[in-house]
C-alpha cells in the first residue's frame, strides 16, 4: 500500500495546502471559481462534509461523487486502499495547552494549532457495495439562492440595478447589476453572494479588522480580503447547489493571489476558515450546527483585515 504520510508540525500543514493552491493557480485554475465547489465533499463514515479550505483541496480534484474517507475507515468498512494510490493532506485545528515560563512563573494558555492528515477519495478504495451510498439527485439551487437571501439576518443595504458590483463599507450597502445582466442567474447569485461575502466583515456582523483601511488593487491586502468574499461565494453556491460557470479570473487578479500567498503561507488557510464563518453567517448556521471534529475546521481563525473602502 502507497499513500501519503501524514506531516504533524503546523508549518508543513500551511506548506503542503499551500503548495497544492499554487500549483492551481500557476495553471491558470482558481480552485474557488470552478464549478466543482458544489459537490460538497464529506466524509463517507461520518457524513459531516469538510470545511474551510479542504472543501477547495477536496473539490479541485474534480471527483463526480462527494465521498472521501481514511485509510483506517476505509479498512473500518470492510475495505481497502487500492495499492498505488495517493491520498490527498487535508487539515484540521486542535486545542493544545502552550506554557511561558516569565522570570520563574510559568503560565498556561490554549491555543490552536493546525495539523494534517490524509484521506482518499471512495474511486481510490475497494469497497462493499452496500457502504457505497446512492448518489443523491440535484435539483434547481436558484429556488435555495433566494430563500438564503431573503433570510440574511441584519442584511446590508442592497441596490439592485447598479452599473458595478462592489461594497461600501462606509454605508453598510450591496450594490449589484439587474438579473438581467447576467448571462445566467447562477453567475447573478455567485456575485451577490461575493459582494455579502464583504458585508459579513461589518462591525455589525463578524467584524474583521480593518474594514475601511485603503488599499490599492491588487495590493496583498486587497487580495486577503479578496479571498475572503472569493471563497464565501463559493462556499454559499455550493451549499445551494448551484454550480455558476467558470468565472474568468484575468492575469492581475491570479498574480496579487499568487503573491500573497507566496509572501503568507498561513494565508489560504485563515482566509477559508473566515470565509467559512462568513458562509455560516450568511446561510443562518450557527456553532452548535457544525461542531468541528477530524472532519470538520474550528472556524476560530485569526482575523484577515479587510483592506479597502470599496471592494469589488
Amino acid at each position: 500500500m502507497s499513500h501519503t504520510p501524514v506531516r504533524s508540525s503546523r508549518t508543513s500543514a500551511y506548506d503542503q495546502i499551500t503548495e497544492a493552491i499554487i500549483a492551481l493557480l500557476a495553471d491558470g485554475v482558481v480552485p474557488w471559481r470552478r464549478p466543482w465547489i458544489c459537490h460538497g465533499p464529506r466524509n463517507l463514515v461520518s457524513g459531516r462534509p469538510y470545511r474551510g479550505i479542504n472543501v477547495l483541496i477536496l473539490a479541485s480534484h474534480g471527483y463526480p461523487s462527494p465521498w472521501w474517507l481514511t485509510y483506517r475507515q476505509a479498512l473500518s468498512l470492510g475495505g481497502t486502499v487500492r495499492a498505488g494510490e495517493h491520498g490527498t493532506q487535508v487539515v484540521f485545528w486542535r486545542p493544545i495547552d502552550a506554557h511561558q515560563d516569565h522570570d520563574g512563573h510559568v503560565s498556561r494558555r490554549r491555543t490552536m494549532v493546525v495539523r494534517s492528515y490524509t484521506v482518499f477519495h471512495i474511486s481510490q478504495c475497494d469497497l462493499p457495495p452496500a457502504q457505497i451510498p446512492t448518489p443523491a439527485p440535484t435539483g434547481d439551487g436558484i429556488p435555495r439562492c433566494e430563500e438564503i437571501v431573503r433570510q440574511l439576518k441584519t442584511p446590508p443595504r442592497m441596490i439592485i440595478g447598479s452599473d458595478i458590483a462592489c461594497y461600501l463599507p462606509s454605508t453598510d450597502t450591496v450594490y449589484v447589476p439587474q438579473m438581467s445582466s447576467f448571462e445566467t442567474l447562477e453567475q447573478y447569485y455567485a456575485t451577490l453572494f461575493h459582494e455579502l461575502g464583504h458585508a459579513t466583515g461589518h462591525p455589525t456582523r463578524l467584524n474583521r479588522t480593518g474594514l475601511v483601511t485603503p488599499a490599492p488593487f491588487g495590493s496583498t491586502d486587497y487580495s486577503r480580503e479578496e479571498l475572503v468574499a472569493e471563497m464565501t461565494s463559493a462556499f454559499v453556491c455550493g451549499s445551494a447547489g448551484v454550480a455558476p460557470e467558470v468565472l474568468p479570473a484575468n492575469a492581475e487578479y491570479i498574480a496579487g493571489w499568487l503573491a500573497a500567498v507566496r509572501a503568507d503561507h498561513r494565508l489560504l488557510i485563515h482566509a477559508a476558515g473566515q470565509a467559512q464563518r462568513a458562509a455560516d453567517y450568511l446561510l443562518g448556521i450557527t456553532s452548535s450546527d457544525s461542531t468541528p471534529n477530524a472532519s470538520t475546521e474550528v472556524r476560530n481563525m485569526p482575523t484577515i483585515p479587510r483592506p479597502d473602502t470599496m471592494t469589488r
